[in-house]
């Protein structure tokens, strides 16, 4: 069931936006402010994560200067990978195992069209900085053949 939305969440939406764009480098002063970030911030999507979590925890690793040890490999394989474990384990709410392909948009599945509509006139300029096409319908939302995030590599703020 979906909570319903309050202005005073909306408001903290929006609060919450401009604080990521002032900090992480999407607002048009971001060059100064985010000087403190340089060689310490990795840009990472949930969705990147969720979609290819070995490649994308690798990046991790190689940005915070560590070498993966195969047992975080082993252990990625198994808690993301659908054919691991079994599948009453992937719905169980309590577990460690998912599969994180599945879990990337399932969103779209749980939110009104109203409620993403709302986000999007908000963060717009965010999002689409971030990569995230805009939904233009309710079916357009639930369609999970076409994927809201464009394939994208986002180099570390040096």
């Amino acid at each position: 069931m979906e909570r319903h939305r309050t202005p005073a969440s909306l408001c903290r939406l929006d609060s919450n936006h401009q604080h990521l764009q002032r900090h992480v480098g999407f607002s048009d002063n971001s060059a100064a402010e985010t000087t403190w970030l340089r060689g310490r911030y990795l840009l990472v999507r949930y969705e990147d994560l969720a979609l290819n979590p070995k490649d994308k925890t690798e990046d991790i690793y190689r940005f915070v200067g560590l070498d993966m040890d195969d047992k975080v490999l082993a252990w990625i394989t198994k808690n993301t990978n659908s054919n691991s474990g079994s599948p009453s384990d992937w719905n169980y709410k309590y577990s460690t195992s998912r599969d994180s392909r599945a879990t990337a948009e399932s969103w779209r599945l749980r939110l009104s069209y109203d409620i993403v509509r709302t986000v999007q006139s908000l963060c717009n300029q965010t999002l689409s900085q971030l990569g995230y096409r805009p939904v233009h319908s309710a079916a357009q939302l639930r369609n999970l053949s076409q994927s809201l995030v464009e394939l994208r590599t986002f180099q570390p703020i040096l």
